[in-house]
């Protein structure tokens, strides 16, 4: 099944050190969970690794719904490197890829992959 890369959140240039500004870091990601129309948590992710939501306690973001199932890789960390986005038909959110900003559902059309069912 084809994986479409998402170019997670990166700092801004004039956010690092002077002394870390001609390194390239690598790039983190920004996850918001929103419930209700708040924000109930918000964090960087900055340890490369794939996130994973859910109702399990071993998951990157625990959310108690039955809405979910124990655990749902959202973010797949592929072998170059790059993010893979997950989702379901059930499923909607915002990404941000540099300036854009997307509703999940143009995502769905090309530059993530449905994986699942809820």
């Amino acid at each position: 099944m084809p994986q479409a890369p998402v170019q997670p959140v990166a700092p801004h240039p004039g956010m690092m050190p002077p002394g870390m500004r001609a390194m390239t870091l690598p790039k983190i990601l920004r996850i918001g969970i929103i419930q209700g129309g708040k924000i109930v948590e918000e964090r960087l992710v900055r340890k490369r690794e794939s996130v994973t939501v859910g109702q399990s306690t071993k998951n990157s973001f625990v959310i108690p719904t039955e809405a979910l199932p124990k655990t749902f890789t959202l973010f797949e960390l592929l072998s170059n490197g790059s993010y893979a986005l997950n989702f379901t038909d059930g499923m909607d959110g915002r990404i941000s890829l540099g300036e854009q900003v997307l509703a999940l559902p143009q995502c769905k059309q090309g530059m993530a992959h449905r994986k699942g069912q809820l």
